[in-house]
């Protein structure tokens, strides 16, 4: 019969289920994890290892090829050295048969002599040795008209770059007629000049069978790329080609045969790597491939199956598989045998917790503490204990849970209240008087106060108190101060540290500090006013009752002091700023100065109603722009002005202050001096520009007439002296006119002398004197 379980919601597992499935289902994953990086732990150590051994066996078969090259390429030079001091036909041919006999590797050999510089009446001589199949050495006469090997590559290539190169592989007709490589070396006479190119010719089936006996491991393959990326030999796993004429690169246009083709461009390029890649053949391949050199634009390369290197590291994750599986099987009996050890005093715990939820209704406070008793000696057991100890604490925490419910939505309700009602006056003393007067009414305290912190110098004043309704200090605060540092005060305390300070009983705390105008005191709790981490001051709250507060207290009177700080820093913030407003409009008031303010971006323009009352206008009779300030400048100090303000924008002139005419609105003009500053943004460009402007007009008819004074005087000097050599009046008058002349700016001048000026009377400096004022008043 199917065992049942009345409390197991439908579609739940059972935990006699999940927890051993849970285990396995991690064992799974954890044997996984650890199967798959073993795996690849091991794989990417074959690879550094085979990366490491593979590129030093393409280094060393490279080396091989290019010993070989190198070997035939001295038996070519050796043959050039003699070549030059060779006169006879007979001598030419046995100097050649000579080197080639002992030297199996080279398959021919021609000394090819420039156009009659072996014998003035002979344009060609190129005896030619070669090995016929058998190995016995045969002979040709290259020097033919029919085969002109002045023209032929491995004459022409030696004979324009002066140097020892090897040819290209190219079939031989007419010659060894198979394919085959040539070094060919330069020769000289005593004169430097070029004599002829002594050869060695190389059977390239010898370099194909040098690349095919490579050993790649089992499945492996090395194969040889010229510089077109033709393939000139390759190993019997790496596929159907045609020697000399197939190209390594792979028309295909996807993107293993991509990177088939980029590793082919690098052989081609003379580089040096290790790739993992697709063969064209479809077989993923480690490939090393190195360049040959000396100038053959040769490049070697080995590939590697991926299937057989990693063949150990697949045996090792099959081997991991099989214990992973051995050892599940074995855990999951262990588990089965645990879970259900674990489940069933669970079960029997589970149907405790059922029954008194459904039926905690009809049971009496007795009833309640029905304890279930389970003895496994082990955490299930302290979690019975611990049910017990619930269901015993169940009654009292109900009944009392609505009511501390209710206080506290009712004490965040005050806080709300008080918040917004101090947010709404704006005088600072005010509402802090209105916060602790709210406080101590609505939670009921024996009174509450703040301080507020002074920075400069460490001190918290005392700025408002709230007492018991009929109290005999109710709306006062004293003049109370608390040192920040001072050890014995709750409120220097909670200031310092930041965080709330509770004392329950303050009779027993040593760090308690008495108020004999509160001697009820009997616990008290003190709250720091903070914005962000900036200290505002303190908030002091106390009560009657030992035991008062508790830490929900603490976090209620937090929120409401964070929010009294802010209505704090508001409140200083509007202070401040009617201050500077204040002292800002005094300021301009007492200067007499106009003020402007220009939007450099939209050409605005603010002018101040004394701006404006200097040029005669009211407030509402000029526009509000640019082109209103240009328009009032003097014609003559017009381009000089906006020149200046042009300089100081873009940086010319470090300050602006400039001195012009202004039209007046009565048609007269009033000598302005304009000072200003710009705001300029990141880029040092002008955005903003205010400034102010002083009627100058008084000082400057001052200097003027100050300056006018000035050159009577000094001409008036000047007269003076020039007729005191004078005799009679009528020479000191005529020299009194010329110099006068001369004073009044060469003007055509009469001196009339008064009838009544008789000498005696006026002297003839009174009298010029008189004639200068009379000139100047009627000019």
């Amino acid at each position: 019969m199917k065992k049942s379980f009345p409390f197991l919601p439908k579609g739940r597992f059972n935990l006699r289920v999940k927890l051993p499935l849970s285990i396995i289902t991690l064992l799974v994953l954890s044997f996984i994890l650890v199967t798959v990086i073993s795996v690849l732990v091991s794989k990417s150590a074959l690879t550094e290892t085979l990366k490491r051994s593979l590129a030093a066996e393409a280094s060393l078969q490279a080396e091989g090829i290019r010993s070989y090259l190198t070997w035939t390429r001295s038996m070519a030079v050796d043959l050039s050295t003699v070549a030059d001091g060779i006169t006879d036909e007979e001598a030419s041919k046995d100097a050649i048969a000579k080197m080639l006999t002992p030297n199996e590797q080279v398959f021919g050999s021609t000394i090819s002599y420039e156009p009659y510089a072996f014998k003035p009446d002979r344009k060609y001589w190129a005896p030619y040795y070669s090995r016929s199949k058998g190995g016995t050495l045969q002979f040709a006469q290259l020097g033919t008209s029919e085969y002109d090997y002045f023209q032929q590559p491995w004459y022409k290539i030696a004979k324009d770059s002066n140097a020892i190169i090897l040819s290209p592989p190219y079939f031989d007709a007419g010659g060894g007629e198979i394919w085959m490589v040539t070094w060919s070396v330069p020769f000289y006479d005593n004169t430097g000049k070029l004599k002829g190119v002594a050869t060695a010719d190389i059977a390239f089936s010898q370099t194909q069978d040098i690349v095919r006996k490579i050993a790649v491991g089992e499945q492996g393959y090395a194969f040889l790329v010229d510089s077109n990326g033709v393939i000139l030999g390759i190993g019997g796993q790496g596929g159907q080609y045609k020697i000399m004429e197939d190209s390594a690169l792979i028309s295909d246009p996807s993107q293993q045969a991509r990177a088939w083709n980029q590793m082919v461009n690098d052989m081609v390029k003379g580089d040096a790597g290790f790739v993992d890649l697709t063969d064209p053949q479809g077989k993923t391949m480690f490939v090393a491939y190195e360049p040959i050199g000396m100038n053959t634009g040769w490049s070697l390369g080995l590939a590697y199956p991926q299937v057989e290197l990693f063949q150990p590291a697949t045996q090792l994750q099959n081997t991991l598989i099989f214990f992973s599986v051995l050892i599940l099987i074995i855990a999951s009996v262990f588990l089965l045998f645990l879970s259900r050890s674990i489940t069933r005093p669970l079960q029997e715990i589970t149907s405790w917790a059922k029954l008194f939820s459904q039926e905690k209704t009809h049971f009496s406070a007795s009833q309640y503490v029905k304890s279930v008793h389970i003895k496994t000696n082990d955490e299930i057991q302290d979690l019975a204990d611990a049910f017990n100890q619930l269901s015993g604490d169940l009654v009292s925490t109900l009944s009392t849970l609505e009511q501390r419910v209710a206080d506290r939505t009712k004490s965040l309700a005050n806080v709300a209240e008080i918040a917004t009602i101090a947010s709404s006056i704006p005088d600072l003393q005010k509402m802090l008087e209105t916060v602790v007067h709210l406080t101590q009414r609505r939670f009921g305290l024996y009174h509450a106060h703040i301080f507020t912190y002074d920075e400069d110098t460490q001190v918290l004043q005392i700025v408002a108190c709230g007492y018991k309704e009929g109290d005999e200090h109710e709306g006062t605060h004293g003049t109370a101060t608390i040192p920040m540092e001072q050890e014995q005060s709750l409120v220097a305390r909670a200031a310092r540290t930041r965080q709330p300070v509770i004392v329950n009983d303050v009779r027993s705390d040593p760090g308690w500090l008495p108020n004999p105008l509160l001697p009820d005191t009997a616990s008290e709790l003190a709250v720091p006013l903070l914005v962000g981490d900036k200290l505002i001051g303190v908030m002091d709250v106390q009560s009657e009752q030992a035991n008062a507060f508790t830490e929900s207290d603490a976090d209620i009177q937090m929120t409401l002091g964070s929010q009294v700080a802010v209505s704090v820093q508001n409140a200083r913030q509007v202070q401040e700023s009617r201050r500077l407003q204040e002292q800002y409009t005094l300021a301009i008031a007492g200067a007499n100065d106009g003020i402007w303010d220009w939007n450099v971006v939209t050409n605005q323009v603010f002018f101040s109603p004394r701006w404006k009352e200097m040029v005669g206008y009211r407030e509402d009779e000029l526009n509000n722009g640019f082109a209103d300030f240009e328009a009032l400048l003097h014609p003559d100090d017009h381009d000089r002005v906006l020149a200046h303000v042009n300089d100081y924008l873009t940086g010319k002139r470090n300050e602006y202050d400039v001195e012009f005419r202004f039209h007046h609105k009565d048609g007269s003009y009033r000598w302005i001096r304009a000072r200003g500053k710009a705001l300029r943004d990141e880029k040092g460009a002008p955005y903003r520009m205010a400034g102010s402007h002083t009627d100058i007009t008084a000082s400057r008819t001052a200097q003027e007439t100050i300056a006018k004074r000035a050159a009577e005087q000094e001409a008036l000097n000047r007269i003076t002296q020039s007729i005191q050599g004078t005799i009679t009046i009528e020479s000191a008058l005529q020299v009194a006119a010329r110099e006068l002349g001369h004073a009044l700016g060469m003007k055509p001048t009469l001196v009339t002398l008064d009838p009544e000026a008789l000498p005696g009377k006026r002297t003839p400096r009174q009298l010029m004197s008189d004639q200068l004022h009379d000139s100047d008043n009627s000019n």
